[in-house]
């Protein structure tokens, strides 16, 4: 009986103290917060890495279509851009067939003397399955047209 008994009395000890508790309350309490914030800031990433990769491809548009010779060339050149640009930035293929890029000018011809140039794309990024809207401007340099 005396064997049960402090078998009784080690088990009602080991239930009582408290030493490593803190250890126990940090695992339960902390690592689901740390979770939490990992699983943020990883879409937060994929996120901003989608509107960055559209922010190039409509300036390096934009540019192709302002650097252009004449207004009959500039959408194309810049339509290529900015598909090839989205192949060598790894989109996927309906992220590329989503793409619609549109330009407005300020002057007419577009490509007039100190021209304002807005280009603006709308894709559809498949990663996070949103709309990303983004846009660009661009003057027409002075110096281009002088001979």
């Amino acid at each position: 009986m005396k064997i049960c008994h402090n078998r009784a009395n080690t088990y009602r000890n080991f239930l009582s103290n408290e030493q490593g508790s803190a250890v126990i309350e940090y695992v339960l309490l902390a690592i689901p917060l740390f979770l939490a914030i990992y699983l943020f800031l990883g879409n937060f990433a994929k996120l901003s890495d989608s509107e960055l990769v559209a922010q190039t491809l409509v300036r390096e548009s934009l540019r192709a279509y302002v650097l252009s010779p004449n207004f009959a060339t500039a959408n194309f050149r810049a339509k290529e851009t900015l598909f090839q640009l989205a192949q060598i930035e790894g989109l996927r293929k309906a992220e590329i067939d989503s793409m619609i890029i549109n330009f407005s000018c300020n002057k007419f011809p577009c490509l007039s003397k100190e021209g304002r140039i807005k280009a603006t794309l709308e894709m559809i990024s498949t990663a996070e399955n949103r709309k990303i809207r983004v846009s660009a401007e661009e003057i027409v340099s002075p110096w281009k047209w002088t001979y």
